[in-house]
């Protein structure tokens, strides 16, 4: 439970913190605290200011300094109340906070004065020497290459030790059904009185679970019981059910043929249509209307030709296994589900009369269950099964050898692996014609590689269970590979015992590429604020723990309070809510770390006193395989697999992580990954997966709405070569969708291609929602050339095509690249601002909006 020093915040008291520590006075007692309406008016009328800092990667991070230093020499960067950064946006809104952290311990100028010298600082011409912060150092021979190659690779191989076990022993279920398929030719394994007694007795287990399926429908279905649990009940108590029924019945029909018995058809049709019927009369007997003949008839007449149609089923492949028992592995249970879904179809024809629309709801949610198993079963055991013999069969005949051949489509699975990672790392940044075949490549490609995956882990199954086989652990007759239940069992349990094991042993968060990543960020963009007499790095590594600084002490220096954003992801989200975002908006700033929708934390103690550096990471983690509305389960298992992970798993701010938000990752790695690689994140589970803040939102402006900031300054340096201002559009979209408030642009933008404006002024309708309040003022700042840049940035600008707009994917900026976004940045402030003073940012945003009228 939540105690009481340290409970969940609701978003209204995070904001009443944020509003003492930005106006210096105490909020609100703990008694009397003010209700959120009144919270967010009184946001408001503090006519706080803001500048947001927007993803786009080392391209964002540099032209954002040009507006930090425009912003320092207009008079205004020291007078900010926010500063909300994603991404890229991040690197450099974090190398100004810890400058300001190191200066304020130093006893110096505040870095908003010194950024306004003509003379350049220091830390900006050692951030200028790092910028290439992967690996400094280039060349083919470099150690920081081979180290980035190292640890990617040494990342991957620790995080298989993890998956592939675990994908190893899922392999291992439809060897397990053939295995107990195989029970009766094995009689040195399981007496025939044995098998005689179960074959006789089964109906038992049988009837139970019918039992527990059709009282489940009964209490459920809207014009019975109508409790209308969630999904998880169903799956539970129906779904489950419903197939150890069918399983049951595969093996009793295959066991009868071995035997040389037919099993009795009109027992099967009367078990059929009871099942059918008895949830109307169970039901019916609790509900105010108990009398429906004519849905009984109904039900019982499609459940006689539901079980007709699956007993002539189970004849044909019962005599196709004769010839081969792997393909009634692969086809029965599939066949006999996808006939189960053709009975209830057939019901609810024939019972539509006298069935409610809601009723006809539940089964057709209940049918997509059946049919969302049917489908998993049969691309699973088929890949599982027969795709090892299709690999034996087509190396044979292209005349390779068993392990050449192997090692080969091994080699040409992880290369193909990475080349769908960089297709995925690129369409992020594409537009187009290219986008288009990188999505159909995709589309294409990442279901193929992830079944070749399969095939080959199922193949080294094969290998295993040959291996176990030769130390004759039972007395068995000769079997086929992967038919002998006590060997296939030993091998499930050992895969999966290795998987959890590790999983236990192995942090699912040091070993994904976030550590390399964030240690490589926090080195280059909070190192350099950090004198040379100050670091202390190591002499091999050139790595430095103190870089980094914990979140919470940034409160020291004052406004403007740094607002990080990253993703929550939700892509297992059933919510119509967030059904297509797949996504929400989470922040961490020194104060707090949560989310609206779900709470806040300390920062000083959420995920052991989360660092500046560590948020960071986590908000300019771009690619990862849940990437809120860009992800897809093919793409995120692949992304998984092959460990393309910068995001990162911490505790949930909400009440389901009342045990958990301190900790600084998962105790127990398996479930977090497996979520991961089944697509599964979702804001209900003891910890969540955050990524970039773009996945949600790249402009950081979301969150200063909800703040009501009066005054924003957005610098927006996202890919967009045919400003078609997509992340503008989105933001606009999701401010107006959640918060009811319009941004809107009344002289329109003209800024891009033969135009001659480096920046728009927005108004935010914050009357619309509250009649007290005045609309906010968004001055919105965009790179482009128009002909009047220095001679060194139109130079850079004629030699790269692609300026100022180049991929956000190119993170090895070199002297040139860095220094014209960056006096790019410089230019669209000075056309803002001139060469004025101001004495607030207040006075810059009415002047901008004035004079655009």
């Amino acid at each position: 439970m939540t105690t009481p020093e340290t409970p969940s915040l609701p978003v209204e008291r995070a904001l009443e913190a944020e509003y003492a520590f930005l106006r210096a006075e105490p909020g609100p007692t703990a008694q009397k605290p003010l209700p959120p309406a009144e919270v967010l008016h009184r946001h408001g009328q503090a006519e706080f200011s803001a500048l947001c800092l927007s993803g786009g990667g080392v391209r964002s991070g540099s032209f954002g300094l040009g507006v930090l230093q425009g912003l320092a020499r207009a008079g205004l960067l020291g007078k900010l109340d926010y500063l909300s950064t994603v991404s890229g946006g991040g690197y450099i809104g974090g190398w100004f906070t810890a400058w300001r952290f190191r200066a304020h311990a130093r006893g110096e100028a505040d870095p908003s004065e010194q950024l306004g010298h003509e003379i350049e600082p220091e830390p900006v011409t050692r951030l200028r020497r790092l910028i290439k912060f992967l690996d400094p150092r280039t060349g083919t021979l470099s150690a920081d290459v081979w180290t980035l190659g190292g640890t990617m690779f040494r990342n991957l191989l620790v995080n298989w030790m993890v998956l592939i076990p675990l994908i190893a022993a899922a392999a291992m279920l439809p060897r397990m059904y053939l295995g107990v398929l195989g029970l009766p030719s094995q009689p040195e394994l399981v007496s025939q009185a044995t098998l005689d007694w179960w074959y006789l007795h089964d109906w038992i287990p049988i009837v139970i679970l019918i039992a527990v399926a059709t009282t489940y429908a009964a209490v459920q279905l809207p014009s019975l019981g109508h409790r209308s649990d969630g999904p998880r009940s169903f799956l539970i108590w129906f779904l489950a059910p419903v197939l150890g029924v069918h399983f049951l019945l595969s093996v009793h029909r295959y066991w009868g043929w071995l035997f040389g018995e037919e099993t009795s058809l009109a027992t099967e049709l009367l078990m059929s249509a009871a099942a059918m019927v008895l949830p109307w009369i169970v039901g019916g007997a609790s509900s105010k209307r108990f009398w429906r003949p004519w849905t009984w008839m109904a039900a019982a007449m499609s459940g006689l030709v539901g079980r007709l149609m699956i007993w002539w089923a189970h004849h044909f492949l019962t005599r196709l296994a004769h010839h081969d028992p792997q393909i009634f592995v692969v086809l029965d249970l599939p066949t006999s589900l996808a006939l189960l879904f053709l009975q209830i179809t057939v019901f609810i024809g024939l019972a539509s009369r006298d069935m409610t629309d809601d009723d006809r709801e539940w089964w057709a949610r209940a049918g997509a269950f059946i049919l969302i198993v049917c489908v998993s079963w049969l691309v699973t055991s088929a890949v599982a099964i027969l795709g090892p013999l299709l690999l034996d069969q087509t190396l044979h005949a292209l005349g390779f050898s068993h392990g050449s051949g192997r090692a080969g489509l091994g080699l040409f699975t992880v290369l193909s692996g990475g080349a769908a990672y960089r297709m995925i790392a690129a369409l992020g940044f594409q537009a187009g014609r290219w986008r288009t075949i990188t999505r159909l490549a995709l589309f294409v490609a990442a279901p193929a590689i992830t079944m070749l995956l399969v095939v080959l882990v199922s193949d080294a199954n094969r290998v295993l269970l040959r291996w176990i086989h030769e130390f004759h652990l039972f007395q068995e007759e000769q079997h086929l590979v992967g038919a002998s239940l006590p060997e296939d069992l030993l091998a499930f349990v050992g895969l999966l015992a290795v998987g959890v094991g590790l999983g236990r042993v192995i942090s699912i968060n040091q070993f994904s590429l976030h550590g390399m990543y964030r240690n490589r960020l926090v080195r280059t963009f909070l190192g350099v604020s950090r004198e040379k007499t100050e670091r202390h790095p190591s002499a091999f590594t050139g790595f430095d723990a103190a870089d980094d600084i914990p979140f919470a002490r940034v409160q020291e220096l004052g406004p403007p309070l740094h607002v990080v954003n990253t993703t929550l992801n939700l892509v297992a989200d059933n919510q119509l809510s967030v059904v297509e975002r797949k996504a929400a908006s989470f922040t961490v700033s020194p104060l707090h770390a949560g989310s609206w929708q779900l709470g806040y934390r300390p920062a000083a103690t959420y995920a052991a006193g989360i660092k500046l550096g560590e948020a960071l990471t986590t908000s300019g983690a771009a690619i990862s395989s849940n990437m809120g509305a860009n992800a897809s389960r093919a793409m995120t298992f692949l992304l998984t697999v092959f460990n393309a992970r910068l995001g990162v798993w911490l505790g949930n701010p909400g009440g389901p992580g009342d045990r958990t938000w301190r900790r600084a990752a998962p105790t127990f790695g398996v479930e977090p990954l497996v979520s991961e690689l089944l697509a599964r994140t979702t804001n209900t589970n003891p910890y969540v997966y955050l990524t970039d803040g773009g996945h949600f939102e790249n402009l950081g402006l979301y969150e200063m709405v909800l703040r009501r900031c009066r005054y924003i300054i957005l610098s927006d340096a996202g890919c967009d070569g045919t400003y078609t201002f997509g992340d503008l559009a989105n933001a606009v979209r999701r401010i107006r969708m959640d918060f009811g408030i319009d941004v809107e642009f009344p002289a329109g933008i003209h800024i891009g291609p033969s135009q001659t404006a480096r920046f728009a002024v927005g108004i935010i309708r914050y009357q619309a929602i509250d009649p007290g309040l005045e609309n906010g003022v968004l001055v919105y700042l965009k790179p482009t050339v128009i002909g009047d840049e220095p001679v060194d940035v139109a130079n850079y600008g004629h030699t790269h095509t692609a300026f100022p707009h180049e991929s956000t994917a190119e993170q090895w900026f070199g002297e040139a690249q860095f220094e014209s976004y960056r006096m790019l940045g410089l230019q669209t402030v000075s056309a803002l601002c001139g060469e004025r003073q101001f004495a607030s940012v207040r006075d810059l945003c009415l002047a901008a909006q004035q004079g655009q009228r």
